[in-house]
């Protein structure tokens, strides 16, 4: 199996109300320390941060890594 994020849009005012999902991953294990570890084809996000004008996502790698993704608004 895989694990792997997908996305979720909750309602500010009630935030057990869900709006919107992905029907896909946006994130899925594919370079070699997320598919090989010490728990295999894993990716897990575990936080979102805006620094300097870009974002950055941290997550977990097949439970052995963790790796940062970065987007930059702006280019």
């Amino acid at each position: 199996g895989t694990y792997a994020a997908g996305q979720a849009l909750f309602d500010i005012n009630n935030p057990e109300r869900l709006i919107a999902r992905t029907k896909s991953y946006f994130m899925k294990p594919s370079k070699p320390y997320e598919i090989t570890g010490q728990v295999n084809n894993v990716c897990f996000v575990e936080g979102l941060a805006f620094f300097h004008n870009k974002w950055f996502l941290y997550y977990g790698t097949a439970d052995t890594k963790i790796a940062v993704a970065v987007y930059s608004p702006k280019q």
